[in-house]
């Protein structure tokens, strides 16, 4: 007679970003190697390890390549919060740089969300002639990331840029090359570029705000928890 094996209960949630619903599981006990090394592990490695385990947990529904960054963060937080619990210990260092203290608080990860209230546009104008539609960063862009931070910055951008329109026409960049890609993107001005970078630092992120009062110097600080990586 064959052993028992538990199925794993199913929850669902939904993505802020693309409003998509998704059904998951939680970690099971031989996954759970996979979180600590998630916590150790280099940016494209460590997007890989998250890759494997969300696909895991979504029986292959989900694709994180296809995810916004900021959607597959909040699926992992859930995820994380069905599987190990739904507070975690953070340490928090004084903001006084003089100070060595640090703050022991206990985060409710339910109450760390996504500001979906005021996003930014996605179409913005380049010139009077020549505009720009965007997308959110998706994870996939995470594996381009590179110590050369212009180099990054500069895929980021060409992978959020859907489409280029001018008084006539409109071009689906799907259909064209790196090359004519790079051609086009290195022919506009700093400005341009500062147009979409603006549009990128407007995506939100999980964050949570945390007060504090430091146990050494008790200066009392609110400080602002953003990224993923802030809430294992």
């Amino acid at each position: 007679m064959a052993l028992p094996v538990q199925k794993a209960p199913q929850y669902f949630c939904e993505l802020p970003l693309s409003k998509r619903e998704v059904k998951f599981r939680p970690f099971l006990v031989k996954e759970q190697r996979n979180l600590i090394l998630l916590q150790d592990s280099e940016q494209n490695e460590s997007y890989n390890i998250l890759k494997t385990m969300i696909h895991d947990v979504t029986d292959g529904q989900v694709n994180t390549d296809d995810l916004p960054i900021a959607d597959l963060e909040y699926l992992f937080l859930q995820v994380r919060c069905k599987s190990v619990g739904e507070t975690t210990e953070l340490s928090i260092p004084c903001e006084d740089k003089d100070c060595i203290g640090r703050t022991p608080v206990t985060v409710n990860l339910n109450e760390v969300k996504i500001d979906t209230s005021n996003l930014p546009d996605t179409k913005i104008e380049l010139s009077d002639e020549l505009g720009v539609i965007l997308e959110y960063p998706k994870s996939s862009i995470q594996k381009s990331i590179s110590e050369d931070d212009t180099k990054t910055f500069m895929e980021i951008i060409k992978s959020c840029v859907v489409q280029i329109y001018d008084d006539e026409n409109v071009y689906d960049l799907v259909d064209y090359s790196d090359t004519e890609k790079t051609e086009f993107f290195e022919s506009l001005t700093v400005t341009q570029i500062e147009k979409i970078a603006n549009f990128l630092n407007q995506v939100p992120s999980l964050s949570h705000n945390i007060e504090a009062v430091c146990p050494i110097c008790s200066k009392d600080q609110v400080i602002e928890m953003k990224g993923l990586e802030n809430f294992f």
